[in-house]
């Protein structure tokens, strides 16, 4: 595989501005080269940028395991310098504005929507074409055995929902 993109984000809210507290992505570069992204945003910082938090979500948060809570809030960077940073990574890595590139998520209402508006909040938007998203959580629902082939050991961590979300899209895609 080559020219193809799986991201995950783990957030505070589920709609787009809500802060990010990380962003992960996993693929295949341009050459078929695998490549990552695994960034942790500074949460003080987000909120200071105008994102917000979701009182609904902060609770979820609150449930989960202590160290997954705290890793997840761990994040130092800044929110701006992440959203130029993977813009970065998407201008080296891959040919988004060519039809080849495929970009997924499990959620294309979810993490495009949240993403798009973070990256255009500084200035870093218009990365892919829209035409070129695809939604992991769509595939992953009709077939099973895509599941099956996630083997996530980390949860609630982008990069690891990334990769299990990839390893997932290669047995679909081998498979059909």
């Amino acid at each position: 595989m080559k020219n193809i993109l799986m991201i995950d984000l783990e957030t505070t809210g589920t709609k787009a501005g809500c802060c990010i507290l990380s962003i992960g992505a996993v693929g295949y570069d341009r050459n078929g080269k695998k490549v990552e992204f695994y960034k942790q945003i500074n949460h003080a910082e987000s909120i200071v940028h105008g994102f917000k938090d979701e009182e609904e979500t902060l609770n979820w948060w609150k449930q989960q395991d202590k160290k997954v809570l705290l890793e997840a809030f761990d994040g130092e960077e800044c929110p701006a310098n992440v959203a130029l940073d993977f813009a970065s990574f998407i201008g080296e890595n891959f040919e988004p504005l060519k039809y080849g590139f495929e970009i997924w998520c499990k959620g294309s209402d979810f993490d495009f929507p949240i993403l798009n508006f973070f990256l255009e909040n500084f200035e870093c938007g218009n990365l892919w074409k829209f035409w070129t998203q695809r939604d992991y959580r769509t595939i992953a629902a009709c077939f099973p055995f895509i599941k099956e082939a996630e083997k996530n050991g980390e949860v609630h961590n982008a990069l690891e929902d990334a990769r299990a979300q990839l390893r997932g899209l290669e047995a679909f895609k081998k498979r059909v």
